[in-house]
């Protein structure tokens, strides 16, 4: 861990009146005063390397037409060999502006419309509707909790597979619970999906963040061959507004037939984007090391929290910085609950029913920011619960 970088972490970091999606729309969203645990992005500063390298291509001046992508793809290709242990080869990776935009396009290149694409909800909002868009059937095969943790129904999936499916989309680690799949279930997953000729493409977008246990990306499982696999930095170094993701498909065939639509809809990235994944993948190591030791610390500031208030059950994160809750104790669903967080606690969450039905009752929070705006958001979670239960 390095000193110096967690101290930038800790400090306070004002977001306001940067065109901020998570600070300035509080007003809009109900309590200009709230604060904001919803969207997935993080209130630290990234990585000083892209600093220093966006700002020195910056003062050149110029920004013409630009080559570079095989540089791009030697660094994705070099940071999943050394971070996670997973070999593809430059040729595998195509870019796309963002993973949602990956997943689209993977449903439309692949498929016919009306395939039958399997979600896992509660799940991502987006999946719903990237199948609605390429105008797939969405096919749910809802995630248990068992012994109070999150686990995909193996059962249920086999009997949707018989019934017919041409993909599963996967989210791993998985957002809103939180779960790094071990490498045991994600092969029992790959070798059923094998059996019933069903393609996994799997959303990695959150896989740099091993807060508790060991992320498998799923080309490195057995049987998985054939599997998408979307990333990008954009997540892990707090770089999304500069959109750029890769696909990485080893089956030659499908990556072609990807390429021809992703060419066919004009789907490119710029050099910013390009530039600042790069210089992550390059020069950022250290300051995600940091940034795990601090997130882990504020997630356990924020499980506590929220577990003292006797009412709301928070899922223990393994994967990504955001904790799923269930608040159905408090008696309260729909607009009721998000008013509670919103009005009453002065806590902006995700409201539950972005990632489906299965999601009502539940919030998700965001931990990717400072301690001490954890511990307040706490303090304010508290006192709401507490003048509820007077009720």
């Amino acid at each position: 861990m390095n000193a110096e970088i967690y101290a930038r972490f800790d400090a306070p970091f004002s977001r306001t009146d940067t065109e901020s999606v998570k600070w300035d729309m509080r007003a809009e969203l109900g309590n200009a005063d709230a604060l904001p645990l919803w969207i997935a992005d993080m209130d630290f500063p990234t990585a000083e390397g892209v600093i220093s390298g966006l700002s020195a291509r910056t003062a050149h001046g110029a920004f013409g037409y630009s080559l570079g992508q095989d540089r791009d793809r030697q660094a994705l290709t070099d940071w999943y060999a050394s971070r996670h242990g997973c070999s593809f080869t430059p040729d595998d990776i195509l870019f796309c502006p963002g993973v949602v935009d990956g997943l689209y396009h993977a449903l439309c290149a692949l498929y016919p419309k009306g395939s039958r694409i399997v979600i896992q909800p509660p799940v991502y909002g987006p999946f719903f509707s990237v199948c609605e868009k390429a105008g797939m059937q969405a096919v749910e095969n809802p995630l248990v909790r068992k012994g109070g943790k999150w686990q995909m129904d193996f059962e249920g999936l086999e009997e949707i597979f018989k019934a017919g499916a041409q993909a599963l989309m996967l989210c791993s680690p998985h957002n809103p619970v939180g779960r790094i799949w071990t490498k045991a279930e994600l092969e029992t997953l790959a070798a059923l999906c094998r059996r019933y000729s069903v393609r996994i493409i799997a959303d990695e977008i959150h896989c740099d963040f091993e807060l508790e246990g060991k992320h498998t990306n799923i080309l490195s499982v057995p049987g998985a061959q054939d599997a998408i696999m979307l990333v990008s930095a954009t997540k892990t170094f707090n770089l999304a507004a500069l959109r750029h993701s890769a696909v990485v498909c080893r089956d030659e065939q499908a990556r072609k037939k990807l390429s021809d639509r992703l060419s066919e809809v004009m789907a490119d990235v710029n050099l910013f984007g390009r530039l600042a994944t790069r210089l992550a993948y390059t020069t950022g190591a250290e300051w995600l090391d940091t940034l795990l030791v601090y997130l882990r610390e504020g997630r356990d500031i924020l499980e506590r929290g929220i577990l003292d208030t006797g009412r709301l059950l928070p899922t223990h994160v393994e994967g990504t910085y955001l904790m799923w809750v269930d608040c159905r104790a408090l008696g309260l669903a729909g607009d009721a609950l998000r008013d509670f967080f919103v009005k009453t606690a002065g806590v902006i969450p995700n409201e539950g029913k972005f990632f489906g039905p299965a999601g009502e009752g539940f919030v998700r929070l965001n931990f990717a920011t400072c301690h001490e705006n954890l511990r307040e958001a706490v303090k304010r979670i508290k006192t709401a619960v507490n003048e509820l239960k007077i009720i």
